[in-house]
């Protein structure tokens, strides 16, 4: 658990005495003041930033160690009487006490109000790194490998949905064990072998941690809520998830799930945990748009529209008359690639998002069922329109951009994030072909469609002989 100070509460010396007052809306709230011993002032002055419980406790011990490089910030006339004595009774009988005091004096202020839970720190030290691990006592379940992102679980593997099987990946080095000890940073990167870009622990307990913050969504599905931590998410129509935590950069995140029923958290889990990915891989320049797909010529096809538009329909017609592969059902990813890797750390507007449009594989597919693990080049994206003939209707540019952007279901809660996902879809309007298909439900839907994909490599294969002709000739 990690821990800091409630705002609103100062340390004072009174005659000798050590006070934590409240002031401001603490004291509208008629919070009271309490006394502190040297060792509470020790404990509240350590905690000027935020900490496990347990490193204040290690803290609290060094402070009486040995070496007594604390200690020397005590009284004088203290130190001389009991220094030697400290040091002779610092056994682990004696340090196992001062952690289970400093476990009581957190525990105590977190009920007044004076201490608060919070969400962990960001990885500054990791900021030019992708590898981001946190210490946790929940048990290593696995890694999500999506897109080349890495997302590390912790929880029960009996609350995780058989739908992120295929993109589960056993990253540790070492059988998978619970542990009644806190593993640090250390010890949980020897376990796992890939570096994670992020976190996802499940806990099936409350949480003492409630500053809700500026509202930025209020729906009956979503509620999304922005503090200093970060978000609070909550999820009103789910019935197992209390609520959610995840800070600023999406690295980090916490679900608290009441977890009496199991399948039904094992289906709300699933969903939840879409919303954290979706996130942080917006973040990384990956992008989620709502639309069934195929994979023809080698390249994937993207069909989008409104709900009823016919999207799942149109891609059964091209499995049936065409034995075309479908991808996936209801959703796809979109990121660039850079030679061989991905775009992990880049934006949509830097230089590692240079290269051909991905579409990546992901285990969220609507109620369709069908996934994919892999990736294949984005051939382009037909946006499907409703008809009594099979047409194409030309759009602007700008029409395309908004209308590839109202298509997409990374997250708009901020106006930033509204701006990034518009890159993204001028950049798609840039490298490649968006059609507007006004359509029938009959074959006749699909052979059009096909004829026009056709019609465009067959162009594209003379433009290429025509260019490879050129340089023979140079």
């Amino acid at each position: 658990m990690w821990i800091k100070r409630q705002e609103g509460y100062c340390l004072k010396e009174i005659a000798g005495v050590h006070y934590l007052l409240p002031y401001g809306q603490k004291v509208a709230d008629q919070r009271k003041g309490i006394v502190l011993n040297e060792t509470g002032v020790f404990l509240w002055n350590e905690l000027q930033t935020s900490m496990t419980d347990d490193a204040l406790a290690e803290k609290l011990v060094h402070h009486y160690s040995a070496d007594g490089e604390a200690a020397n910030e005590t009284q004088d006339e203290i130190q001389n009487q009991t220094q030697d004595k400290i040091q002779n009774q610092m056994q682990d009988q004696i340090q196992d006490q001062i952690r289970q005091d400093v476990k009581q004096f957190v525990q105590e202020l977190l009920s007044l109000g004076i201490l608060r839970e919070c969400l962990r720190p960001c990885c500054a030290e990791d900021a030019d790194d992708v590898t981001c691990v946190y210490p946790t006592k929940e048990p290593f379940v696995g890694c999500l490998e999506i897109a080349g992102m890495r997302i590390a679980l912790y929880g029960s593997r009996e609350l995780i949905s058989s739908q992120l099987d295929a993109f589960l990946k056993d990253c540790s080095s070492a059988q998978e064990k619970s542990k009644s000890e806190l593993q640090t940073e250390s010890q949980i990167k020897m376990q796992i072998k890939m570096p994670v870009q992020m976190q996802i622990e499940i806990l099936q307990r409350t949480t003492s941690f409630h500053p809700n913050g500026k509202t930025l969504i209020r729906n009956e599905e979503l509620v999304v809520c922005e503090n200093e931590q970060g978000y609070i998410i909550l999820f009103p129509s789910m019935n197992q998830i209390r609520e959610a935590h995840m800070t600023s950069d999406g690295r980090f995140a916490q679900i608290y799930v009441k977890g009496v029923d199991k399948e039904k958290t094992k289906e709300e889990l699933f969903h939840a945990i879409r919303h954290f990915f979706l996130f942080f891989a917006q973040r990384q320049g990956f992008f989620a748009i709502h639309s069934a797909s195929i994979l023809y010529r080698d390249q994937v096809w993207l069909f989008s529209g409104h709900s009823g538009m016919g999207k799942s329909t149109h891609t059964n017609l091209w499995k049936e008359q065409f034995g075309t592969k479908i991808i996936n059902g209801d959703l796809n990813l979109i990121g660039w690639s850079n030679g061989e890797q991905t775009n992990i750390g880049q934006s949509v507007d830097k230089p590692g998002s240079k290269g051909h449009p991905i579409v990546y594989g992901m285990p969220w597919c609507g109620t369709s069922g069908i996934a994919s693990t892999k990736s294949y080049p984005l051939g382009g994206i037909v946006l499907l329109g409703r008809s009594d003939n099979d047409h194409f209707e030309s759009l602007t540019n700008d029409q395309k951009i908004v209308r590839v952007m109202q298509r997409m279901i990374s997250p708009v809660w901020t106006e930033d994030m509204l701006e990034t996902n518009l890159k993204c879809a001028a950049k798609l309007a840039k490298e490649v072909p968006i059609y507007y298909l006004l359509c029938t439900r009959e074959p006749s839907a699909a052979q059009v469609m096909k004829a026009q994909i056709d019609q465009k490599e067959i162009r594209r294969m003379k433009e290429q002989d025509s260019i490879d002709r050129e340089e023979m000739q140079r």
